[in-house]
């Protein structure tokens, strides 16, 4: 090593240093006397320790590089020692032979060297024995750094807290971007600030300056000129710093000349605020620029510029310190001005150079009035508030002012006090008047300081407030705002569940509060451990409604995973386990709150759907099960919803004794559809399905189980009940079951312990074949459970069924019924109401029956029943298919002065008859005579007694034919005491006929012009006197003759009177009683009923008519009666099926039988035979005493069946005497065979009497020359003592010889009817006569005489023929010849040739006969 010591005084001691640079070093040893000079110094530090070893251990302790001992510079070999006695100083230099990392990996030196410098304060470093005192001036080590091309020589020192770096740049032009790029430093982008290339330009004259610390980390600052073009050439400095554990940042520093504000922002960020007032013109003189490409919180390099150094830290962006004078009055302060994304960021270095926001704006916007401006309360004192800085928005183009509010801001008296509020102003340099406010503080609850950002409301009367928590406790909470959560009926159960005193974690709250308005609402949010379950999502909101100033708080909680039977237990304590889809996990929201709330809701998607309702609401989601295991519940929740999607389950808890729970679709609405369950402390849980209408029908899945009917629905509870129900059938036919049809209602009613399930058809329905056929329809089964819980699948239900119906709508005649159809045993019941106002009562028939209710002629045309209509129209049926049907539509009728009546159509058609239409009229009151005009146009005040009747309650009956069973439809008691109702029109009332008597009922019958009245109870009759008197009060009838031994009628009871408008005749019927004998020993009539005409003109001319029963033998015979017109007599008439000849014979004493001919008569059966469809024809006459009694009908007697009978009675008093004279017509018989039986003659051998023909019989005891009998052939036969017979018949073409036969042809011609006729007194002998039918026999004819001696005479003589003018022309002109030829031909031989007259011309036997 060589030690240099050097003198400073001139180039002289130079000299002399070299020449006795050989003394010196021989000398040596004697001037360090503390020096070891067998041993030389060789490092710094041992060269140190020469002057001062305090000071070698020092630096020994210094350790530089703050590394390992070899890299400690004091070790390093000594390469110069150099002492200045000028100024008293040393320089001890040495030297490292290898490069040294001063920034790990980023910063490494070489030729590096090291320098320490000694002062020396006392003493001589040359005289070994002066005492030495020396200090540490320096100590720095120097190299050089080498990126790329380029190369700094450094000089490194140190300092407490790291490494101080400074040199210059070989070359001195350094391009930045290349000089990063060695170093590999990615600079993070500079959002779109427009730096000219923050990183692509070069320095000239570059210096270098770096500072390093282990625990800091780097920076590095490259110091040049830079030139960018239109600006000055001025020094720019590149600082890149990274400290440990953050990215690099690459900030650029320059001081330029005078500038404006606005070109700068142009030029950096693109902004043009040329337009903002004031800013838009400002100059700035001697500006410093920062240019960062992030923020810098604290800087490793400090500012050699007096601006620069103001700023406490460099934002993103680019940043300007300048000194301004933005008011007028003031002088230029320093600013610094950021330019950061799209705002420009003004603040006052020296916070006493401050504004108020009111200046500030004075100043920007000094034309505008800004006085009125609305700042929201607890605020409005903002603007005179001293602020440091404000802003431009290039984008939003509006100035923003931040506010440090002091003490607290009260924003809403006794619930919300600000600290620390720091407000922003935002003010649109547009309209400077609309100005923004935001701002954030703290808010005390309880002990808990909440953090609170507040922004101005639009309108600018109110804020919006968010606060934020990290804890809360909701007992604080509750205090705070005097709040009231529970409901009143829950607040036990609520409060024993622990939810008065849970936390609540990242709690955030919401408010907008608005001036002058007391209304509040409080949003909060955030998680709550409550009863057992922890990290529930809160949402509550806070409600205050005007005075009093009473909060009341809605909160919801959402759990996760929850069981919702076991949620239910625990906040109401009703027991729903059991119930299979309550019991698995589930999501589960529940909000409570103690007042129902409208156009509210808390502010979160699980409850904002949620209406806030007074009590406890539970909302959850789950799927059904895929197998529903008998479950109920599950069943008709598949059949509602389908399976395979999210359900919801709702319910709103109003108490702990009940509670409704709804089942529906998560994504549509549960008050179109759904599941409901009703559940209550009795254990028992109603249930109520409605899905028929269903609102949410479009979100539904395809795979919802909707076939399910009715009878599998019932068979979920009970097989039993399904089966009873599917043959039961309402509708009793096999096409179409109800219970089969698709179920869209389910109920259970836990306090009738009542089941409802309905479905519908999509089908029209037949109901009543051929008439009434349903649209819409739908089924209803009520069921009654004895035993179980139909909700809970394990428990065992017994059924009983307690109604099934049937409803639909029945669309007739363009009017819409809606029905509703039950069955008992085999009928249908059904019932239903229109939904038209009117009905038109002939639109409806028409469109049901042919039937005319009303046909024409028969009421009044302006009756207007034709065109009648309903209001308020009620439907009802009867049917059966054994039955038929009965229809009834009834409602308020349109007829004027008819309003107050209800009236009813009534269409019954039974099976196998015709129909039948009625209208049925209740009227509460009415006068007869003037409903009878109404109707018939009849008028009634010619009887005075009925035209004063006015009636209280009056039914009218209009029919198109008899009908019975009325009472089901009337509604009436009048009417249900009427068993049959007649055709025509029909009024029952109550009438009193008796004065100061009771009303009673009366049936009032009309029908073409007659009125008939009746009492209905056979007691409210009146007798005949009291009826005549009633109705006739100006006739004295007392003396009136009824009928001739008919006895006094006057008190006999009758109870129903009639009128003929036509005749103007009152009627009435008398029933007797007791057997009346009307006619002595001949005619006693029992139950004989009489009616009696009185005309009004003339009383006492009364008409009666009657009817009985006259007993002949043990046979009842029908009687008919009536009075003869003149008055004194009656004639009779009398029907019997069947009657005895000898029951009558009897009866009336009477013989038939002539003497002569009786025994062979009897023997013939004409004393016993029988006669069917009997009538019997009597007139009796007063002061007569003969009588003729006529009998008619069809006897069988003998061999002749269905023999036409006529006979007449005949009693006589001189002689007295009864007989009986009795016709018979028989057809198609045989004459001769009915001689043979009648008389016992034999006349077979007599062709003519052989062929069929009419023959009529008359058998009498006596004779009647004035009497003849009513028939065809029998009234051509005299009434005479025998048997007389008489018949018609034609001749054969051919007589074929027949002596008789030739004759009649002879006589009376073939072709024409030829009549028998004959009188048989004996059954010895008779006559018969034979001619003409239509002519008289006593003239010329043909006689037969007979006798038991079986000879037959014959006699004809038609040579005096009275009748020729009637005999045909076609009748034979027979010789005597021929008519003898016809019985011998050799006798009519002889007769030809005997020739009396002996002449060839004339023989006598060629003439005719």
């Amino acid at each position: 090593n060589t030690y240099s010591l050097q003198s400073r005084s001139g180039s002289l001691m130079m000299i002399l240093i070299c020449l006795i640079c050989v003394a010196v070093c021989v000398v040596a040893n004697s001037a360090f006397p503390n020096v070891d000079t067998t041993a030389r110094p060789s490092t710094i530090k041992e060269s140190t320790a020469l002057l001062s070893a305090d000071i070698a251990d020092m630096l020994q302790n210094y350790n530089f590089f703050d590394s390992t001992s070899s890299l400690n510079p004091v070790n390093w070999p000594v390469d110069l020692f150099d002492y200045d006695n000028q100024t008293n100083t040393v320089m001890i230099k040495g030297s490292y032979n290898s490069s040294v990392e001063i920034i790990p990996s980023f910063l490494i030196i070489s030729e590096v060297s090291v320098t320490v410098n000694l002062i020396v304060a006392a003493g001589d470093p040359l005289h070994p024995n002066s005492s030495l005192r020396v200090s540490l001036a320096k100590f720095e080590v120097s190299g050089t750094w080498t990126v790329g091309n380029i190369s700094f020589s450094l000089t490194i020192t140190k300092r407490s807290d790291g490494l101080d770096l400074a040199g210059s740049a070989n070359p001195s032009t350094v391009p930045v971007n290349l000089f990063l790029a060695e170093l590999g430093e990615s600079i993070v982008s500079t959002d779109g600030f427009n730096l000219d290339g923050l990183v692509n330009f070069s320095l000239r004259q570059t210096k270098c300056v770096a500072f390093y610390s282990k625990a800091n980390g780097y920076s590095i600052s490259l110091s040049g000129i830079r030139t960018i073009s239109d600006w000055p050439s001025v020094e720019w400095t590149a600082l890149l710093q990274r400290l440990v554990g953050q990215k690099p940042v690459l900030t650029m520093t320059a001081i330029v000349p005078s500038f404006s504000l606005a070109a700068l922002v142009e030029r950096f960020m693109g902004i043009d605020i040329s337009d903002v007032p004031v800013l838009g013109t400002l100059r700035l003189v001697a500006s410093g620029l920062v240019i960062s490409s992030d923020k810098v919180t604290s800087m490793l390099l400090p500012s050699n510029s007096e601006l620069l150094s103001k700023i406490p830290l460099f934002q993103k962006g680019v940043a300007i310190v300048a000194r301004m004078s933005l008011f007028s009055e003031g002088d230029a302060v320093p600013y610094s001005i950021y330019l950061h994304q799209r705002m420009v960021i003004f603040e006052a270095i020296n916070g006493s150079l401050c504004f108020t926001s009111n200046q500030l704006l004075n100043t920007l916007f000094p034309d505008n009035d800004l006085s009125s401006i609305m700042l929201p309360p607890g605020v409005n004192g903002a603007l005179n508030i001293s602020t440091c800085g404000f802003s431009y928005d290039k984008d939003e183009k509006l100035i923003s002012i931040v506010v440090a509010m002091p003490g607290n801001a009260n924003l809403l008296a006794d619930v919300l006090s600000v600290s620390d509020l720091i407000l922003t102003l935002n003010v649109p340099i547009a309209a400077p008047g609309k100005l923004a406010v935001s701002g954030s503080g703290s808010w005390m609850i309880g002990s808990e300081n909440v953090s609170v950002v507040i922004e101005k409301t639009p309108e600018g009367n109110g804020i919006f407030v968010r606060a934020s928590a990290d804890r809360l406790a909701i007992g604080v909470l509750l205090t705070q705002f005097q709040a009231v959560l529970f409901p009143e009926n829950l607040d036990t159960i609520l409060r024993s569940s622990g939810f008065d005193s849970f936390e609540i974690l990242n709690s955030v709250m919401r408010l907008t509060v608005i001036s002058g308005k007391s209304d509040i609402q409080l949003y909060l949010s955030g998680t709550a451990n409550i009863a057992g379950w922890t990290g529930a999502r809160l949402s509550s909101v806070l409600v205050r409604k005007g005075e009093p100033k009473v909060f009341f708080m809605a909160t919801g909680f959402e759990l996760a995973n929850a069981n919702f039977s076991s949620i239910l237990y625990q906040l109401t304590g009703l027991d729903v386990t059991g119930i299979a889809v309550l019991d698995q996990a589930m999501k589960v929201a529940v909000v409570v709150s103690p007042q129902s709330f409208r156009n509210i809701s808390l502010q979160d998607d699980v409850f904002s759907k949620m209406p806030i309702t007074r009590g406890l609401s539970v909302v959850s989601t789950f799927e059904f099960p895929a197998d529903c295991a008998g479950d109920l519940l599950c069943t008709l929740g598949k059949t509602i919803l389908g399976s395979g999607t999210d359900i919801q389950l709702r319910s709103n808890i109003l108490s702990a004794k009940e509670f409704i729970l709804t089942v529906g679709l998560t994504n549509g609405s549960t008050s179109g559809a759904s599941l409901k369950l009703h559940v209550s402390n009795t254990t028992c849980i109603g249930i109520a399905a409605d899905w028929s209408r269903n609102a949410y029908a479009p979100v539904l899945n395809s795979d919802r189980e909707h076939s399910n009917s009715i009878d599998n629905i019932a068979a979920t509870m009970n097989a039993a009940i399904a089966e009873e129900l599917r043959k039961l059938n309402v509708l009793s036919s096999s096409a179409v079951n109800p219970v089969k049809w698709p179920v869209n209602f389910f109920s259970y009613d836990c306090d009738t312990k009542t089941v409802t399930i309905r479905g519908s058809s999509a089908s029209t329905v037949p109901v009543i074949p051929s008439l009434m056929t349903l649209s819409d329809v739908s089924a209803e089964v009520n069921l009654t459970v004895v035993t179980g819980e139909p909700a809970r699948p394990d428990s065992s239900l017994d059924l009983l069924l307690a109604g099934f119906e049937v409803s639909g709508t029945w669309t007739v005649g363009g009017i819409q019924f809606g029905l509703t159809i039950t069955k008992d045993n085999e009928l249908l019941s059904v019932t239903g109401t229109a939904n038209e106002s009117f009905v038109s009562v002939d639109g409806f028939l028409a469109a049901v029956s042919d039937v005319k209710l009303i046909p024409d002629g028969v009421l009044s045309a302006s009756a207007g029943l034709r065109a009648i209509s309903l209001r308020q129209a009620v439907f009802s049926a009867f049917y059966s298919n054994a039955t038929g049907y009965t229809i009834s539509l009834s409602g308020i009728p349109s007829i004027s002065g008819w309003e107050s009546a209800k009236l009813t159509m009534l269409l019954q058609r039974l099976t196998g008859q015709s129909p039948v239409v009625t209208m049925i009229a209740i009227f509460p009151s009415f006068s007869v005579s003037d409903l009878v005009k109404q109707l018939m146009e009849i008028d009634l005040s010619v009887i005075l007694f009925i035209d004063s009747l006015k009636l209280k309650e009056v039914g009218l009956v209009i029919s198109s034919d008899k009908v019975t069973s009325l009472p089901v439809f009337s509604n009436s008691d009048l009417l249900a005491n009427v068993e049959l109702f007649p055709k025509g029109v029909t009024i029952v009332t109550r009438l009193s006929l008796v004065a100061m008597g009771t009303a009673e009922p009366y049936l009032i019958h009309i029908e073409q012009g007659k009125i008939r009245f009746e009492a209905i109870n056979g007691s409210f009759c009146l007798n005949v006197g009291q009826l005549l008197n009633i109705l006739f009060p100006d006739n004295d009838l007392s003396s009136t003759v009824f009928l001739p031994g008919l006895g006094d009628v006057f008190a006999i009871s009758t109870c129903e009177f009639s009128y003929d408008g036509g005749n103007e005749t009152i009627s009435f019927v008398v029933t007797i009683a007791e057997s009346v004998d009307l006619l002595e020993d001949i005619l006693t009539i029992s139950d004989l009923l009489l009616r009696v005409d009185v005309p009004l003109a003339a009383p006492g001319n009364v008409a009666v008519s009657g009817s009985g029963n006259l007993t002949i033998g043990s046979t009842k015979v029908s009687v008919t009666i009536e009075k003869t017109s003149e008055g004194n007599g009656f004639s009779v008439r009398a029907f019997a099926d069947r009657l005895s000849i000898d029951k009558i014979l009897t009866q009336f004493e009477a013989g038939l039988l002539p003497a002569e001919l009786e025994t062979i008569l009897r023997r013939s059966g004409f004393d016993k035979f029988e006669i069917l469809n009997s009538a019997i024809q009597l007139t009796v006459t007063s002061g007569e005493t003969d009588i003729e009694l006529y009998l008619s009908g069809i006897a069988n007697i003998a061999e002749w069946t269905g023999a036409r009978l006529s006979s007449v009675l005949v009693r006589k008093e001189t002689p007295k005497v009864s007989f009986m004279a009795a016709g018979f017509e028989l057809v198609n018989t045989n004459f001769a065979s009915i001689v043979h039986q009648l008389t016992g003659f034999d006349v077979a051998g007599i062709a003519v009497l052989h062929q069929a023909m009419k023959i009529a019989i008359v058998i009498s005891p006596h004779s009647l020359p004035n009497v003849s009998l009513q028939g065809d052939m029998v009234s051509q036969l005299p009434i005479k003592e025998g048997l007389s017979v008489v018949s018609t018949f034609k001749l054969p073409a051919d007589c074929d010889g027949d002596l008789l036969c030739t004759l009649v042809k002879t006589i009376l011609g073939s072709g024409t009817d030829i009549q028998l006729r004959s009188n048989i007194l004996s059954a010895k002998k008779f006559v018969i006569t034979i001619g003409l039918a239509s002519g008289s026999l006593s003239v010329a004819s043909l006689k037969l005489q007979v006798s038991n001696t079986t000879c037959t005479g014959i006699a004809a003589d038609w040579s005096r023929n009275a009748y020729a003018s009637l005999l045909r022309g076609d009748r034979q002109s027979n010789s005597i010849e021929e008519i003898a030829a016809t019985m011998n031909k050799a006798t009519a031989e002889v007769l030809l040739k005997l020739n009396v007259l002996s002449s060839s011309v004339f023989n006598p036997v060629k003439w005719p006969v």
